[in-house]
C-alpha cells in the first residue's frame, strides 16, 4: 500500500484524534506519517517534521487533506520549519470556510433534500441507503482531490487552490441545495407519515425550518439569507402545489 493510499484513509478518521489543545493536530500528524517516511533516513529532520505536525491546526476535515499534502511536499524538499508551520496556519481558515460552505451548507442539505423527496415519493429505505452510500462516495473523493492538491503543490498550494474552482463549485452546490430544500419541503408536507393532518406537517416542517434559520442567523453563517429564501420558497411551492 503506498504512502499516499495509507495518509487518505488516516485522514477519513482525521478527527477521531481531537484534542482541545490541538484541535485536529494529531490527527493531522497521524495522517501525514507515511508521507514523511523517506525523512526516516534522517532521524532528526524526521523528528522535527513530525513534531510541526502534531502542532494546533483547525480546518474542515474533509479538506484537512490539502493541508496535509501541501506541508508534506514542503518538508520533503527541505523548507525551512517555519515556513511550513505558517503555511498550515494560513490554510486553516480558507479550507475552513471553503469546508463548510461546501458541505454543511450545500452538499449535505442538497442530500438530505433528495433523500426526503425520495421517501416521500415511496422510495423507502433503499433512497436512504443510496443517499448516504453517494454522500460518502463525495466525502471520499473530495479527500483523495485535496491530497493531491497538496501533494502537487507544496508552497504553491494557495494559488492551485484558487485556480482549482472549487469556489464556484461551493457555490453552485449551494445553489442547487437550496432548490432541491425547497423542492422537498412541498414533497414532505403531503407525506405525513405521522398522520399530523396537512396542517400539522406544515406547522412542524415551518418550526422546524424557523429553528434552523434562527441557529444559523446566531452563528453568522454567510449564507443564512439563501437559507431564510429557501424557506420561503418552499413555503409557496407547498401552497401553490396544494391549492
Amino acid at each position: 500500500m503506498n504512502s499516499a493510499l495509507r495518509s487518505t484513509l488516516r485522514l477519513l478518521v482525521v478527527q477521531a484524534s481531537w484534542t482541545y489543545e490541538r484541535l485536529q493536530g494529531v490527527g493531522v500528524a497521524f495522517a501525514s506519517l507515511p508521507l514523511l517516511e523517506e525523512l526516516e533516513q534522517d532521524p532528526e529532520r524526521h523528528r522535527a517534521a513530525v513534531g510541526r505536525a502534531t502542532e494546533y491546526f483547525n480546518a474542515h476535515p474533509y479538506l484537512a487533506g490539502v493541508a496535509v499534502g501541501a506541508s508534506a511536499k514542503a518538508e520533503l524538499t527541505g523548507v525551512p520549519g517555519a515556513t511550513v508551520q505558517r503555511l498550515k496556519t494560513a490554510l486553516a481558515g480558507p479550507l475552513g470556510a471553503l469546508g463548510d460552505q461546501l458541505f454543511w451548507i450545500g452538499a449535505v442539505p442538497l442530500v438530505m433534500a433528495v433523500i426526503v423527496g425520495a421517501v416521500s415519493l415511496g422510495g423507502g429505505a433503499p433512497s436512504v441507503a443510496v443517499g448516504v452510500g453517494c454522500y460518502f462516495v463525495i466525502r471520499c473523493a473530495v479527500t483523495v482531490w485535496g491530497l493531491r492538491l497538496g501533494l502537487r503543490s507544496g508552497l504553491g498550494v494557495a494559488r492551485a487552490l484558487t485556480d482549482s474552482g472549487l469556489q464556484q463549485i461551493t457555490h453552485r452546490v449551494g445553489l442547487v441545495a437550496g432548490f432541491a430544500v425547497a423542492t422537498a419541503i412541498p414533497l414532505a408536507a403531503r407525506w405525513d407519515p405521522m398522520g399530523l393532518g396537512r396542517g400539522g406537517t406544515v406547522a412542524l416542517l415551518l418550526g422546524v425550518g424557523a429553528g434552523a434559520v434562527a441557529a444559523l442567523v446566531r452563528q453568522r453563517v454567510p449564507s443564512s439569507r439563501w437559507v431564510t429564501l429557501v424557506a420561503v420558497g418552499g413555503y409557496l411551492l407547498w401552497h401553490w402545489s396544494t391549492g
